[in-house]
């Protein structure tokens, strides 16, 4: 296997009659999702879309996603999913930086397209999702439904680039990643290999938006191997717990973690057979000991997984498997991100580039297949990060002897106050503990006389309450006194990116301002 495309040619082949994709009671089989596949992709050659052309498409998760995805990735052109949260001038900025030649777009986000429409000479074509599209534009609909079924033949090869995917953004710069057939390839054998649980009678149940890299990761990973995805548009909880029932589902993912407190939060949780699943999936960081012992009530069959990466890694650098033995042990295990995934070198080397001894933390640097190969367009970027074949995540990390690793924090977000560096998630995770606190993010802000200071930023659970004076002190129990937080703001809510990561640079932002 050579070519993302050959993961649905060979299932559909194997699997003809297999569910592939439930999407809103649609289901489609594997038969029929390629054919649908290589109608558009018939489609998309007509209009002139060829090898090395940018297609983009901004779509919530549906099954045109998945479609349009393969198709043009079955043409050797590039795929460029759009987060369906943009405004009107960042879809025209992306347009512009990637130079699509065909822009899909779905009813939900014709308000950001609509205006921008006259202003982005470089797209020929615009394809719609929905009704009717609007005069001049060519209806995705008929391209699935009619046209050839038969193979597009396109010369593919495996370091071809597949697809563009831009980073979560925590930093504020946008990127895109440049991934190939055979990283995108490597990534989804490597995580079906750690994960050990993945198969053809899997059913993945994913509101993950599928424009990030873990949404679009599971969607290859299951397609590799045959198995089943349902596919949720938005968080609905009701909805959730509905399908997971009716389809006996293996394994559900969702982002961020608050939505699984609110899926939890239904009163009538327990009026659902949830014995189905086998796995729980987060990420955005390890889960709090009471969160996790919560989630295995609910699942009673399951195990949680997680793990550390990054966009540009592909689906992960590393993952975890957490059992509830180990949680009720209070193992050291739950707090690691786990082992790095096959295929893939990992280091933890200090400034000078030099790996650090076991135990002690150091920056991650990694390489393997699955790794970008390079920021699209951005040559002096691409520079500053991969070095010798080598990926500088920027991640601070430690490693224990039976290689498991441990997430101490982003290099840029290391706190150093009076001459001590505080690492910001041993923080949070000390003020997580306190019954009446949800969700932390601690941050560094200016100082006169330490240089910066330690800072939480709280928001509290639904009708509890605490004093900061009794935050302090929590913290002085399990914590040095350099690194207890000197000033504490409670917040209704974080700016966040859509898998759920806290953007701790606009925090610092804001109160570095309101400190000066």
């Amino acid at each position: 296997m050579k070519r993302i495309g050959d993961m649905l040619v060979l299932n559909a082949n194997r699997y003809p009659n297999k569910t592939a994709i439930l999407y809103q009671e649609q289901r489609f089989t594997y038969k029929e999702l390629n054919e649908r596949v290589n109608r558009l992709s018939h489609h998309l050659a007509d209009l002139g879309v060829g090898k090395g052309d940018r297609v983009g498409f901004m779509l919530y998760n549906s099954n045109q996603f998945v479609e349009i995805f393969f198709a043009v990735v079955k043409l050797g052109a590039i795929a460029v999913p759009f987060n369906f949260r943009l405004v009107p001038r960042e879809v025209k900025w992306t347009l512009d930086h990637i130079g699509c030649k065909v822009f899909v777009y779905g009813k939900r986000c014709a308000a950001q397209v609509d205006p921008i429409k006259k202003d982005v000479p470089n797209v020929a074509h615009f394809i719609y999702c929905g009704e009717e599209p609007p005069p001049g534009e060519h209806h995705f609909d008929t391209f699935t439904r009619q046209g050839d079924v038969s193979e597009p033949v396109a010369q593919v090869d495996p370091d071809d680039p597949a697809f563009l995917i831009f980073t979560g953004g925590t930093t504020g710069l946008p990127k895109a990643a440049v991934h190939t057939h055979h990283s995108s390839i490597a990534d989804s054998t490597a995580l079906n290999l750690r994960m050990k649980m993945w198969e053809q009678d899997e059913v993945n149940v994913t509101q993950i938006p599928m424009f990030h890299i873990g949404g679009l990761g599971l969607i290859r990973a299951f397609v590799l191997v045959g198995g089943m995805q349902v596919l949720i548009e938005t968080f609905d909880p009701v909805e959730i717990l509905r399908v997971i029932q009716q389809e006996k589902a293996t394994c559900i993912t969702l982002l961020p973690p608050a939505t699984y407190i609110r899926l939890m939060d239904l009163p009538n949780i327990k009026d659902y057979d949830l014995s189905s699943v086998t796995g729980v999936g987060g990420s955005a960081g390890v889960l709090p000991k009471a969160l996790m012992l919560r989630l295995l009530d609910t699942f009673p069959n399951g195990s949680l997984f997680y793990g550390w990466g990054s966009t540009e890694m592909g689906n992960g650098g590393t993952q975890n498997i957490i059992t509830r033995a180990m949680v009720e042990s209070d193992s050291e295990r739950i707090r690691s991100v786990g082992r790095q995934v096959p295929f893939l070198e990992a280091r933890l080397v200090d400034e000078n580039g030099n790996e650090v001894p076991v135990g002690e933390i150091g920056e991650a640097v990694v390489r393997g297949p699955s790794v970008m190969k390079e920021y699209y367009n951005q040559p002096e970027l691409t520079a500053q990060v991969m070095k010798d074949g080598w990926f500088h995540t920027g991640d601070i990390l430690r490693k224990d002897a039976d290689g498991f690793y441990y997430f101490a924090d982003r290099k840029k977000d290391m706190i150093k106050t009076g001459g001590e560096n505080v690492f910001a998630p041993e923080v949070e995770t000390v003020i997580m503990s306190h019954p009446a606190v949800e969700l932390c993010a601690v941050i560094g802000i200016p100082d006169p006389v330490w240089s910066e200071i330690v800072m939480a930023v709280i928001k509290l659970r639904n009708g509890a309450s605490v004093t900061e004076e009794e935050i302090v002190e929590h913290c002085k129990q399990h914590l040095s006194s350099y690194k207890k937080p000197k000033k504490i703001a409670f917040v209704e809510g974080f700016p966040q990116n859509d898998v759920g990561k806290i953007l701790k640079f606009k925090l610092r932002e804001q109160y570095a301002l309101q400190a000066n």
